[in-house]
């Protein structure tokens, strides 16, 4: 898995994982979709609370699509910027009204997400 890095960084936050931000921390973040991706190949993926935007590319090296939700406007934007490609997108959203239609993904990953509902 390769990362394109971010830039410019978003700011260090205790709200999410963000590009610096090493050890544990880093590494349970990174081995959670890294665990997910066998579930998401040549899927329709949703990750609720992509936050960076980090994972979702991630699950996109294997998905068909996959489709991050933020509640932060301007992190799904940097997230887009970083990390969008024809077949990962970001949007802004709230996890408790997703802005897709129903049935339209078959998996869905919501990691670190507690906090936003």
């Amino acid at each position: 898995a390769v990362l394109r890095p971010a830039s410019p960084p978003l700011p260090e936050s205790d709200e999410r994982l963000t590009p610096g931000r090493r050890g544990q921390t880093e590494i349970e973040h990174f081995h959670r979709y890294l665990m997910a991706r066998r579930f998401c190949v040549g899927k329709d993926v949703l990750d609720v609370a992509s936050g960076e935007g980090y994972g979702a590319a991630l699950l996109g090296e294997v998905a068909a699509s996959v489709t991050g939700v933020e509640i932060d406007a301007a992190v799904a934007a940097h997230a887009q910027a970083a990390h969008g490609a024809d077949h990962v997108r970001f949007v802004q959203g709230d996890a408790l009204s997703l802005p897709l239609a129903d049935a339209s993904v078959d998996v869905a990953v919501s990691f670190e997400t507690l906090e936003h509902l």
